[in-house]
């Protein structure tokens, strides 16, 4: 059979939710790979003039803001001024490419997967917030809420704006009476100042994840009462098992990474084996013969191309 047969196990589990890790592969089956939201390459190279853009995308992008901030005519602007323009413009691109993919979406045929009834997180690798657009019916701007377990036990004037604060904020959407919680720790489009991209925003993130990995061992070590309970995105990627989807896992997803070896740790030791839940992973025939590169993961199917892997998915989470 080509479905993993534990993700089946736990998909015909009435009180299994999975969490999905979610990334630009769900734009490219439905976009192809010409699109700024499907193939970053393309999206960079519409900040700058050169092509030369390598494929380490932080990097690409630390280069485009210094090539700027070098060349720019009246030379007052300090690099991360020119940093903030860089994603504004960034954003300003993305805003159209989702504005255009919205109006046309009976053109788009987007994998539908999102069912509350097996699904209670999406965790976006992406900037853009097609997917909450699709799951909403009236199609207005996603409004992200501040009530992450996180934000409440750390919520001040002084951290409500911050920037941890802003990647445990989620968008809550109401489906087949049951609801599906959108999370951005990468950032989005609906406030620029978010995004994460560039070496210095990498390493921001990646202090920040530590921080809500200790405020999860917090609550798990000192049994804080149900009145507060434990809800950030990583808490749904340590308690849930979780769908990697159209995601590679390069290893430039430092926080990803982060969140997934603090995870196998905290169920390394034999007597917690019994709670870790799997994290599945999309993998193309190329990436089962290598598996080496994805021994944290299990494969989702074996012997189907992606998009049959999407096809299947459809099929199974399918509401009868």
């Amino acid at each position: 059979m080509p479905i993993n047969p534990k993700f089946k196990a736990l998909l015909k589990d009435p009180s299994i939710k999975f969490t999905i890790i979610l990334g630009s592969g769900f734009h490219r089956q439905a976009l192809g790979n010409n699109s700024i939201l499907s193939n970053w390459e393309i999206l960079l190279s519409r900040l700058t003039h050169s092509k030369n853009i390598t494929g380490d995308f932080n990097l690409d992008f630390e280069k485009i803001v210094l090539d700027q901030f070098l060349y720019q005519k009246d030379n007052t602007k300090a690099a991360h001024y020119v940093e903030r323009d860089e994603k504004n413009k960034l954003v300003s691109f993305l805003n159209q490419e989702q504005a255009y993919v919205l109006k046309e979406s009976n053109r788009f045929k987007y994998p539908n997967i999102f069912h509350s009834s097996k699904i209670s997180d999406i965790v976006s690798l992406n900037f853009d917030t097609i997917p909450e657009h699709l799951c909403k019916a009236d199609r207005k701007k996603p409004k992200k809420e501040n009530k992450s377990s996180f934000n409440k036990v750390k919520n001040s004037d002084n951290t409500s704006q911050s920037f941890t604060a802003q990647i445990t904020s989620f968008e809550e959407i109401k489906l087949q009476n049951e609801s599906i919680r959108f999370w951005h720790p990468h950032g989005s489009i609906d406030k620029p100042s978010s995004i994460v991209l560039g070496v210095s925003k990498y390493a921001e993130l990646v202090k920040s994840s530590i921080q809500i990995r200790n405020h999860y061992k917090a609550f798990e070590e000192k049994g804080r009462s149900q009145e507060l309970k434990e809800l950030t995105w990583l808490s749904q990627i340590y308690n849930n098992p979780v769908l990697i989807l159209g995601a590679s896992m390069s290893y430039i997803e430092w926080a990803m990474w982060t969140a997934i070896v603090h995870r196998n740790r905290n169920f390394a030791k034999q007597e917690n084996k019994k709670c870790e839940k799997p994290i599945f992973i999309m993998m193309s025939p190329e990436d089962l013969e290598n598996r080496a590169r994805h021994q944290w993961f299990e494969p989702l199917f074996s012997g189907l191309d992606f998009n049959e892997q999407w096809t299947e998915l459809e099929k199974l989470f399918k509401i009868k």
